[in-house]
Order: C-alpha cells, then structure tokens, then sequence
C-alpha cells in the first residue's frame, strides 16, 4: 500500500514539473523537503529517497529536517517550524515538499497556508 502512495506522490511532483516555466540551464528549480522528523527515520528517509531518485537533474533539492521525535516540547516543535520558514525565505524555493503531520501543523498551517508558495503534503 505504501508503494501505491509513494507511486501517486511521484506522479503528482512530475505533472508539477511539467506546468514550471522552461528555465535556462544554469537556472535549475528549486525544491525545498522539509521532514517532520530526523535522518534514520524509515518512513521518511525512504520519501526523501524517492524524491532524490525522481527529481534528480530536474530541481536542486534541498532538506530541512525538523526532528519532532526527538523535540518534545511544542515549544521546540514551533522553533524547528520557524527555522523552517526562515530557510523559506531566504532561499525561495519554487516548491516546499513536506512529509508528515508535523510539518504541516507547525509549518504549512502557520506559515504557508495563504502563501504563492506552492506545497505538497505527504503522509498526512
């Protein structure tokens, strides 16, 4: 079943990267996952695995994880969300990719909800 998600979640990124403006060589696409949690997470790492192995050579792919398995407090999830978002904004990237429910909570839902800024949610 999750192969048939992962299968579904490819798909939509590809039909996105389809509608993106034809970009010059040396202006790649810019493409922001952000993890809910931390490297060595199963469930994660093997999104963020497919993500490297589908948009490879079609957008600079870049993570932020926010490790809320490890952070406790809401106050620590909160911060993670704001250092997010700061790397948000300073890079722009042309998409945020996010993987779970925590990063929607403190990031998506307080931060780019009303944005331009185009997200795909996964495993929410």
């Amino acid at each position: 079943m999750t192969k048939y998600y992962i299968v579904i979640f490819v798909g939509i990124l590809l039909a996105f990267f389809q509608l993106l403006p034809v970009q010059s060589a040396s202006a790649q696409s810019k493409c922001l996952f952000v993890s809910s949690y931390h490297q060595g997470y199963a469930w994660s790492d093997r999104v963020e695995k497919g993500l490297r192995n589908v948009l490879k050579g079609k957008c600079e792919l870049r993570q932020f994880n926010m490790d809320t398995k490890h952070r406790k407090t809401e106050q620590d999830k909160q911060k993670a969300a704001t250092q997010a978002y700061e790397l948000i904004k300073q890079w722009q990237p042309d998409i945020v990719i996010t993987a779970d429910d925590n990063a929607a909570r403190y990031l998506v839902q307080p931060y780019l909800k009303n944005t331009d800024i185009p997200v795909v949610l996964t495993g929410v």
